[in-house]
């Protein structure tokens, strides 16, 4: 079998998206009364050029609303602060949010694997745990927190490991790097 490039069970309804608005790339002018809001998105990841490349998703793929949605993971603390993130609790820049201005992230993207320049480990087995930060934590994390927005996890993994990690609880759809 050939391997997977998109696994899970997760779809958002139809008219989420930034055409249903009219303010799209095929959009005309003003969004319709009853247009739903634009995505919020939130994704973290280690590595800056898998963060460029979730910053092209969010904008051209998501349409996100660019207000609201952000990609971090440059730093420990960034990851620290994801969930409060994805929950509205915390901004992009870590701060808190007002209580009335608070709103979920809609999707949230999860790199599998994490290591940030500051907790890289030795080369010794010992220490190459130490440090290492599992999307699938962070998708529980989410689920405890009562997150309502689907959780995409992006991995390495591809076939079987990667249709295994949508299995995962928090986990709604995975998708392979270098399959987008």
């Amino acid at each position: 079998s050939s391997p997977t490039s998109f696994v899970g069970h997760a779809s958002l309804p139809p008219a989420w998206h930034a055409g249903a608005r009219g303010d799209g790339p095929s959009g005309r002018g003003a969004p319709p009364p009853n247009a739903l809001p634009r995505l919020k998105c939130v994704a973290i990841d280690d590595d800056e050029l898998q963060r460029e490349l979730h910053r092209s998703i969010l904008k051209h793929c998501f349409m996100a609303e660019p207000a609201e949605s952000c990609v971090v993971g440059s730093t420990s603390a960034e990851h620290d602060a994801f969930v409060g993130i994805c929950m509205g609790t915390l901004d992009a820049k870590l701060q808190p949010v007002r209580r009335s201005d608070q709103r979920q992230a809609d999707v949230a993207i999860v790199d599998h694997r994490m290591q940030w320049p500051d907790e890289k480990p030795a080369a010794d087995d010992a220490a190459a745990a130490r440090g290492l930060v599992l999307g699938t934590d962070l998708a529980f994390k989410l689920q405890e927190a009562g997150f309502r927005g689907v959780v995409c996890m992006v991995t390495a993994e591809s076939g079987q490991d990667a249709a295994e990690l949508a299995r995962m609880p928090g986990v709604d759809a995975v998708y392979e790097k270098g399959m987008v």
